[in-house]
């Protein structure tokens, strides 16, 4: 199985391009692309997965320049990772032409399931970092990242990111972790508002969006002290990460959902900010909703 894209020139739509798996991929590599994301037109990356020759899944990238496709190239992971590493791509943001930042996750050598950052420099793609979960974290921290828009990157080594963990008492909490000057920070453990209980397994930070750089706001969702998924926002003011705020849901609606939260974010100053998701309208039944701050 291979990947494709294709583009959209002056309003049309062109023909798919196959993207084929690096050298050493299986013979049905299985590649999965997870996201895109152009910084200019016809210059676009996409990162995502595939399985060599090994049965071993590793982390790849692909990039578009002057509208046409490169070869795809598998990331070289952090020096800790396993051999059967599992490596997963599933978030990009570009601060500018040739200059991006993908999040995933791999498997250390120690059977650990952590996250990593991956970084092209001036078109170039360098190796990938671990990224430490908060101090509070079980040895396996599980690391996981939604997919969605969990980073988001502002200038050339400065981003801000978050996801889910493992804590050391065996709840699923999230986090949130800043890159400053081209250095990764230790994760930070996501606030929660009072009635808090923790994130819950499908709880966490899902979406970022950064005005400037250190100043954010990220969209969440956590587990009630009554069992309820509930939906926060939580605001970064110069590089600090506040306390989440339960978000009011539409029509009196008791909960999210177990599905349910915040799935979109986006900030164009400090006190302007609209984001989307979905909540538990009725039992069984997905509402989506819509809420703008001015």
């Amino acid at each position: 199985r291979s990947g494709f894209a294709l583009s959209e020139v002056r309003g049309v739509w062109s023909s798919a391009t196959e993207i084929p798996a690096p050298s050493g991929g299986n013979t049905n590599s299985l590649i999965t692309l997870n996201q895109v994301v152009c910084s200019s037109p016809g210059t676009c990356a996409a990162i995502g997965s595939y399985v060599d020759v090994n049965n071993v899944t590793r982390g790849l990238v692909v990039t578009q320049v002057n509208g046409f496709w490169k070869a795809s190239v598998t990331i070289v992971l952090p020096g800790n990772a396993n051999a059967y590493a599992s490596a997963v791509l599933s978030e990009i943001s570009c601060a500018s032409p040739g200059n991006c930042t993908a999040l995933g996750t791999y498997t250390s050598n120690v059977g650990a399931i952590e996250g990593l950052a991956v970084t092209k420099l001036r078109g170039t793609w360098t190796r990938a970092v671990e990224i430490a979960m908060p101090t509070n974290s079980a040895a396996n921290p599980h690391a996981f990242l939604y997919g969605f828009t969990g980073i988001a990157c502002r200038s050339i080594g400065n981003c801000s990111a978050g996801g889910q963990y493992l804590d050391g008492s065996g709840l699923y909490q999230g986090f949130l972790v800043n890159e400053v000057g081209g250095k990764w920070h230790t994760a930070n453990v996501l606030a929660l508002p009072s009635g808090a209980k923790a994130t819950g397994k499908n709880g966490g930070v899902v979406a970022i969006s950064c005005h400037s750089v250190g100043n954010c706001r990220a969209g969440a969702a956590y587990v009630d002290q009554s069992g309820n998924y509930q939906a926060l926002t939580v605001n970064e003011v110069g590089g600090i990460w506040q306390t989440g705020e339960k978000m009011t849901l539409p029509s009196g609606a008791a909960t999210v959902g177990v599905n349910g939260g915040v799935y979109g974010l986006i900030c164009t100053s400090t006190l302007s900010c609209t984001a989307i998701g979905t909540y538990l309208g009725a039992p069984g039944i997905y509402q989506g909703f819509t809420v703008a701050t001015s």
